[in-house]
């Protein structure tokens, strides 16, 4: 638990607008194809460190989170 404290304390600030529903698209797009997601994460000038942290915080979360649904 404690790599994926470490890793929001680094890069929360970039995924401050994901939900549940498009972390687990990334879970699932970073299964599928691990180097579109490495690219593009580069792109978004991610340094390697903060793409293996990433990934390692990752590969905690099931590949399909439920999704919560919250009354009007």
């Amino acid at each position: 638990m404690c790599v994926c404290v470490c890793v929001c304390v680094c890069i929360c600030d970039r995924f401050k607008d994901y939900d549940g529903s498009l972390l687990s698209e990334l879970v699932s797009m970073q299964q599928r194809a691990p180097g579109a997601v490495y690219n593009a994460l580069i792109k978004e000038n991610f340094s390697l460190t903060d793409v293996v942290k990433l990934n390692r915080a990752m590969s905690y979360l099931p590949s399909t989170l439920p999704t919560v649904i919250f009354p009007d």
